[in-house]
């Protein structure tokens, strides 16, 4: 279901373009808690991107889509279920700015492959992004 400022606006009782900012910092920013949580064995990059706003991030996910939904289908090939998952939710905002963007068979293999990790929470951000997709 996709929420448009003027509807958000007249549920929150407010104006549109106050409506509009609290859905960007909704979208921007889930709270404190990650999206996940990373591997125990994980490598931490000597530096991660920094993007100034959105848009050269938006640009960047939709460029990287090419590079990690094949990664995501080898992790899985692999069976490294784990990983599997993570990487299909890295994608999370892309996901949900691009909803119409054909990520159901990604999202069914990284559903496929949280159920088999037995990970709840991940199964339920990939059921809450599947829900989106409808």
């Amino acid at each position: 279901m996709h929420v448009g400022r003027c509807a958000a606006a007249a549920l929150a009782g407010t104006d549109p373009d106050a409506a509009e900012g609290a859905l960007d910092k909704l979208a921007a920013e889930p709270g404190d808690e990650s999206c996940f949580s990373l591997p125990a064995n994980v490598r931490t990059p000597p530096a991660t991107r920094e993007f100034a706003d959105r848009a050269p991030a938006m640009e960047w996910y939709a460029a990287e889509r090419d590079d990690l939904t094949p990664a995501a289908a080898a992790a899985h090939a692999a069976g490294l279920r784990g990983r599997t998952w993570r990487i299909v939710l890295a994608l999370w905002p892309q996901i949900v700015w691009r909803v119409r963007g054909a990520w159901t068979p990604l999202l069914r293999t990284a559903l496929e492959a949280a159920r088999a990790d037995g990970d709840p929470g991940a199964q339920a951000r990939v059921l809450d992004l599947l829900a989106g997709g409808y």
